[in-house]
C-alpha cells in the first residue's frame, strides 16, 4: 500500500549518511525546496569528509616533519627526502597503471556487482605484480646501496616499503569508487597510525636514517598485509578478467603517473647533486608544507571524480561534458582559500621547524601559489579517466616532466632552490 511504501522510504532514509537525506512528505513524494538544501549540503559536507580522509593519510608526514629535522642531521635528512623520492614513485610503476582501469572498469559496468568483480580480478593481478617489485627492487637497491650511502638493511626496508604500498591502493580505490567515505576514514586513519608509529617508533630506537626507513617498511608491511585481506575476503570472487582486457588502459597511464611524479622528484635530485645540502632540505620542507594545498583540492577531486563517473553512466559524454563547465574555477577556489588559511599559520610552522630549517618558509609563497595553479590539472585528466581516453594524457606529462628536467638542470647550479 502507499502507507507501506511511505514507511518504507522513510526507515531507509534514517539509515542514510546525512549528504543523501532527504525530506520524505506524508505520501512518500520529496519536497523540492529540501532536495535543493540537501544537494547543497551534499556539495559541502562530501568534499570536507574526504578532506579529513584524505588528511589522515598525509597527517603522518607533517606529524613527522618536526621530529625528523630535530632528530635527523642536514645530510641524514636529505638521504631521507631522496628515499622518499623513490617511495613516491615506484609504487607507481609497479602497479603498472591498474588502479585506473578498476575506475574504469567500474563506471563501466551498468552492474555494479560486476565493477566489483573486475576490480578483484585487477586486485590480483597488482599482488602479483607488487610480489615480482619486491624481488627486483630488493635486488637493484642492495646493489646501489653503497653508492647512495645506505646500509644493506635500509635499501631492502625501502624495497619491502614501496612493493607494500602498492597494494594499499586496493582497498583505498574501491571505497572511492564506491563513495564509502566512513569506511575510507578508517583505512586512512590505520595508514595514519601504523606510518605515524613505525617511523617514530623506528627513530625512537635508532636516531638515523636506518632507524626512519626500517620503522617505515615495517608499517608499510602492516598496510599491505591488511590490503591482501581486503582483497581475498571483502571483496567478491574475481571475474574472468585478464591482463590483456585491461593493458590499453592501464599501461599508458605507467609514463603519464612517472613523468608527473618525475616533476616533484627531478628537483630534488638535481638540488642533491649540484646545490649545497641545505637547498635540498630548504626545498624538499617548502614544498611538504605546501602539500595541504594540494590534499584539500585532491579532496575536492575524489568527491567530484565519482559523481562526475555517475553522471557519464547516467548521460554519456553529453552529460560529462555540461557537468565540467564551472569545475576549473572551482579548483582555484579551493586551492587559493588552502593557501589563505596556511600562510596565516606561518609563524607557528617556523617555531616548529626549529633554527636548522626555519628558512624553508621563505619559499612557501611560491611553492603555493604553484599548487594552486595546479588543481587545474583534475577536471581535463578526470574525465579522460572516466571515459577511457588515457592515451594522449602521457604526451602531457612527459612534455612537462622534460621540460621540469632541463630547466632545473640549467637553474639549480645556480640559482638552488630558487631554480628549482
Amino acid at each position: 500500500s502507499r502507507e507501506q511504501v511511505s514507511r518504507l522510504r522513510e526507515s531507509r532514509t534514517l539509515a542514510r549518511p546525512p549528504w543523501d537525506l532527504v525530506e520524505l512528505s506524508s505520501e512518500g513524494k520529496r519536497h523540492p525546496g529540501n532536495r535543493a538544501t540537501m544537494n547543497s549540503l551534499q556539495r559541502f559536507v562530501r568534499p570536507m569528509s574526504l578532506l579529513f580522509v584524505n588528511a589522515l593519510s598525509k597527517l603522518a608526514a607533517f606529524v613527522l616533519l618536526p621530529l625528523l629535522t630535530r632528530t635527523l642531521s642536514i645530510d641524514a635528512f636529505n638521504q631521507w627526502v631522496l628515499a622518499q623520492t623513490l617511495f613516491g614513485v615506484l609504487p607507481l610503476l609497479v602497479a603498472l597503471g591498474l588502479p585506473a582501469a578498476m575506475s574504469n572498469r567500474f563506471f563501466g559496468h551498468a552492474d555494479v556487482t560486476e565493477g566489483d568483480a573486475d576490480i578483484a580480478a585487477i586486485g590480483r593481478m597488482m599482488a602479483l605484480s607488487a610480489v615480482i617489485g619486491l624481488v627486483s627492487l630488493g635486488v637493484v637497491f642492495a646493489l646501489l646501496a653503497r653508492a647512495w650511502g645506505l646500509s644493506i638493511t635500509s635499501a631492502g626496508a625501502l624495497a619491502l616499503s614501496i612493493a607494500a604500498a602498492t597494494l594499499i591502493q586496493i582497498p583505498t580505490t574501491h571505497l572511492r569508487l564506491h563513495q564509502r567515505t566512513s569506511a575510507l576514514a578508517g583505512v586512512q586513519f590505520a595508514e595514519f597510525a601504523t606510518t605515524l608509529g613505525g617511523i617514530g617508533g623506528g627513530l625512537a630506537l635508532d636516531q638515523s636514517i636506518e632507524g626512519a626507513l626500517v620503522g617505515q617498511a615495517l608499517a608499510q608491511t602492516t598496510l599491505g598485509t591488511f590490503s591482501t585481506w581486503y582483497l581475498l575476503r571483502v571483496l567478491p570472487a574475481p571475474s574472468t578478467l585478464r591482463f590483456a582486457s585491461v593493458r590499453a588502459t592501464a599501461l599508458p597511464m605507467v609514463p603519464h603517473l612517472l613523468a608527473n611524479q618525475a616533476q616533484s622528484v627531478v628537483d630534488r635530485w638535481c638540488l642533491g647533486i649540484h646545490a649545497p645540502p641545505t637547498e635540498l632540505s630548504r626545498y624538499a620542507i617548502a614544498s611538504q608544507l605546501g602539500a595541504p594545498v594540494s590534499m584539500v583540492t585532491g579532496a575536492w577531486n575524489e568527491t567530484e571524480a565519482p559523481r562526475l563517473g555517475e553522471r557519464f553512466r547516467r548521460e554519456g559524454v553529453r552529460g560529462l561534458r555540461n557537468a565540467l563547465k564551472k569545475h576549473p574555477f572551482n579548483y582555484l577556489l579551493v586551492g587559493a582559500g588552502s593557501a589563505g588559511l596556511l600562510l596565516i599559520g606561518l609563524p607557528a610552522i617556523e617555531w616548529l621547524l626549529g633554527k636548522d630549517f626555519r628558512s624553508a618558509t621563505g619559499l612557501l609563497p611560491a611553492v603555493l601559489a604553484i599548487a594552486v595553479f595546479d588543481a587545474l590539472y583534475f577536471p581535463a585528466v578526470n574525465a579522460l579517466f572516466i571515459t577511457g581516453q588515457t592515451r594522449t594524457i602521457p604526451l602531457v606529462t612527459i612534455t612537462a616532466a622534460i621540460i621540469v628536467t632541463l630547466l632545473n638542470l640549467g637553474l639549480v647550479g645556480s640559482l638552488g632552490a630558487s631554480g628549482a
